[in-house]
C-alpha cells in the first residue's frame, strides 16, 4: 500500500483553524492508501480549505475524488473508506455499453446520518457521473443510483461506503502532526476502523506503543504509521526542545487569535509584523512569555528587524544553515529568514527582509497581509541554492556533544579515532580523558585509543561539563 502524503506546495497558504472540529484536525495528518489492485492512481495537490486538493482516478473501481478528502477501496469487499467531516466528488463510471446518459441520474443513502449523496448532473450523452458524498458520522452505508440511457433502459449501481475517524486531539497544533518534547507523549484516537498495528519510522526520536501512544525518545523529526486494514494513518512527529516546543506553542495561539498585520504597531496588543511575530513567540512579557529574548537584553521590549534577529544567532553560535537545508535537518521552534525582495538589496545582514517560525511537519507560521487572523501555515521552502532561505536559527539549541558514547579500536584503522564537537557552545572548549591510557584527547576535540578499556571524555565550555563515554576493544 502506497499513502499519500498531504503537503502544501510552497505559495500555497492556509488558515489556521480557531476551533477546528475533530475530523477537521486530523485531515492533513492523514495519508491513507489505495489498496486498489491493478488500479492506476493520479494524485494532484490543491486542497480545498488548505489550499490543496487530493485528486485521484481509479480507471477499475470507476471512481475518481476531487475535493479536500481521503479516501481508500478495499480491493476484496469494494467498501470505500471515508474521512469524517470530508466532502468529495466522486465520479462514478456507469456500465453502459454502447449506450449513453440520456436524463438526470438519481442516487440516494441508506443511511443519510452517515453520509449523504447529491448528483451533479452530468453532460447528456456521457458514460460517467458524479456524486458528491459528505460523511457526516463514523458508520456504513450503500450509495445506490440510477442513469437513464438513450435508448430507455436505466443503468443502476451502488457503493458502499465506511466513514471513519481520527482524532489527533488537544496535543496536536495542525490536527495534521504532533510536536513533542522529552516527557510529552501523544495518542491518536482511531474510530470506525478494524484493530491495527503502529510503527515508527525512526525509534531513535519517536516510539509508539502497541495502543499508538507516542513517545520522545530523541531530537529529530519521524513519521507514526497506524496500519488498519486497508487504511494506512501517516502522522509526522517532530522531537524538540521544551522551550522551542513552548515557542511552537505560542505560535499558534497567536494564529488562533485575532491578530493583524501591521509594522506601525508591531509591539501593540493584537498586531504583529513578521520579526515581532517571531520574537514574541519566545518573548512578550504581556503575554507571560519568557523563553528565549532574540536579541538579548533590548529585544525584551522591542523585537529586532528579521536581519538582525539572524545576525544576531549567528554571533550566538545559534545558526543551523544559511541557505535551506531539508526539513529533515529543522527541529521545530526553529526560525527560518528569508530574502523576498529579489529585485532589490535591503543592505541588512544578508539581504534578509522576512521571519518565519518552523512548526514541524515541512510547515512554517508566516504572517503579513494586513487582516485580522493573519497568521497562517506554509510549506517550508528547501532552497538549497539559498536564493530565498538565507538563514535558519535555533533560538532554543542547548549545547551539547555530537556524540555520547563510542567505540574505538586499539588497532591503527578506520575507527581508531573519533572527533568529538561541541555544539551550540560559544566559549572555548577544554577537553579531557578520564582514563589517558586507554584514549586520550587532543585540544580540539580528537579522540585516540590507546589501549583496551573504558575512558570518559570530557568537554567543559561555559561553566558546565559535558561527556563521552569511550570503549576500546
Amino acid at each position: 500500500m502506497q499513502p499519500i502524503r498531504t503537503r502544501l506546495p510552497f505559495g500555497n497558504t492556509c488558515a489556521v483553524a480557531a476551533a477546528p472540529t475533530a475530523g477537521s484536525r486530523a485531515r492533513m495528518c492523514r495519508a491513507v492508501a489505495f489498496a486498489l489492485a491493478g488500479i492506476m492512481l493520479a494524485i494532484v495537490a490543491a486542497m480545498g480549505a488548505f489550499a490543496q486538493q487530493a485528486y485521484a482516478v481509479a480507471d477499475d473501481a470507476a471512481m475518481q475524488l476531487l475535493g479536500e478528502s481521503y479516501y481508500t477501496q478495499d480491493a476484496a469487499s469494494g467498501t470505500v473508506y471515508v474521512i469524517r467531516g470530508d466532502s468529495g466528488l466522486y465520479e462514478v463510471s456507469l456500465d453502459v455499453g454502447d449506450r449513453q446518459v440520456d436524463g438526470d441520474v438519481t442516487a440516494v443513502s441508506s443511511n443519510p446520518a452517515v453520509a449523504t449523496v447529491a448528483v451533479r448532473s452530468p453532460w447528456w450523452y456521457s458514460t460517467s457521473a458524479s456524486l458528491v458524498i459528505t460523511a457526516c458520522a463514523v458508520g456504513t452505508t450503500t450509495i445506490s443510483y440510477q442513469a437513464p440511457c438513450d435508448d430507455g433502459t436505466v443503468v443502476s449501481g451502488t457503493l458502499n461506503v465506511r466513514v471513519f475517524d481520527i482524532d489527533l486531539g488537544k496535543r496536536s497544533f495542525t490536527g495534521f502532526n504532533y510536536v513533542l518534547y522529552p516527557g510529552l507523549t501523544a495518542t491518536p484516537k482511531v474510530s470506525g476502523l478494524p484493530k491495527g498495528t503502529w510503527k515508527s519510522s525512526n525509534t531513535a526520536v519517536a516510539k509508539v506503543s502497541a495502543r499508538g501512544k507516542i513517545s520522545y525518545k530523541g531530537l529529530g523529526a519521524c513519521e507514526v504509521r497506524g496500519t488498519f486494514g486497508p487504511v494506512d494513518v501517516v502522522i509526522p512527529v517532530d522531537c524538540t526542545y521544551k522551550k522551542a516546543y513552548k515557542a511552537v506553542k505560542n505560535g499558534f495561539a497567536d494564529a488562533n487569535a485575532k491578530i493583524t498585520y501591521s509594522q506601525a504597531k508591531r509591539m501593540a496588543k493584537n498586531y504583529r509584523d513578521c520579526s515581532s511575530f517571531v520574537s514574541r513567540c519566545f518573548w512578550d512579557t504581556s503575554l507571560k512569555r519568557k523563553i528565549f529574548a532574540l536579541g538579548g537584553t533590548s529585544a525584551k521590549s522591542w523585537a529586532l528587524p528579521a536581519a538582525d534577529q539572524a545576525k544576531w544567532l549567528n554571533g550566538q553560535k545559534k545558526c543551523v544553515a544559511k541557505k535551506g537545508v531539508p526539513a529533515s535537518r529543522l527541529l521545530a521552534g526553529d526560525t527560518v529568514y528569508t530574502q523576498t525582495n529579489y529585485a532589490g538589496v535591503n543592505k541588512r545582514y544578508r539581504n534578509i527582509d522576512h521571519a518565519t517560525l518552523y512548526v514541524g511537519a515541512g510547515m512554517v507560521l508566516s504572517t503579513g497581509g494586513g487582516k485580522k487572523h493573519d497568521i497562517y501555515l506554509r510549506n517550508y521552502p528547501e532552497d538549497p541554492t539559498g536564493t530565498y532561505v538565507k538563514f535558519i536559527g535555533r533560538p532554543c539549541a542547548e549545547p551539547a556533544l555530537n556524540v555520547t558514547r563510542a567505540t574505538l579500536t586499539k588497532k591503527k584503522g578506520a575507527n581508531h579515532t573519533i572527533q568529538l564537537k561541541m555544539q551550540w557552545a560559544k566559549g572555548k572548549v577544554k577537553w579531557s580523558s578520564s582514563n589517558k591510557k586507554v584514549a586520550k584527547v587532543n585540544s580540539k576535540g580528537k579522540v585516540t585509543a590507546k589501549k583496551k578499556g573504558t575512558a570518559k571524555i570530557s568537554a567543559k565550555v561555559g561553566g558546565k561539563t559535558y561527556k563521552c563515554k569511550i570503549t576500546v576493544k
